[in-house]
């Protein structure tokens, strides 16, 4: 009885009924979020959702009333050691000979 199958054909017939089913699912998916969710007014804002209040910075400046200027003791060679550090990560990437 096997000898008869195509082998082909009812492989692709299982991809096809599986692809259907999730096409299926997902369609059923997306109708319930569509319907959970008000097309005028979102339902996180600001402070209540994920990224916060401000999702567009992730790092605010400071103001140069707070001191925006970067102070460090030359004698201390722990903060010479890291701006030295930062000065090498800003330098251009040079080419190896």
């Amino acid at each position: 009885m096997i000898e008869h199958l195509n082998v082909p054909g009812v492989i692709g017939l299982i991809y096809l009924v599986m692809y259907i089913c999730i096409i299926i699912f997902f369609s059923i998916c997306m109708c319930g979020l569509l319907t959970s969710m008000d097309e005028r007014i979102p339902y996180f804002t600001l402070a209540d959702s994920i990224i916060g209040a401000n999702p567009g910075m992730g790092h605010r400046p400071i103001l140069f009333e707070e001191g925006a200027l970067i102070w460090y003791k030359a004698d201390n060679e722990t903060q010479v050691k890291n701006i030295q550090q930062q000065e090498f990560v800003g330098e251009p990437r040079r080419e190896p000979a």
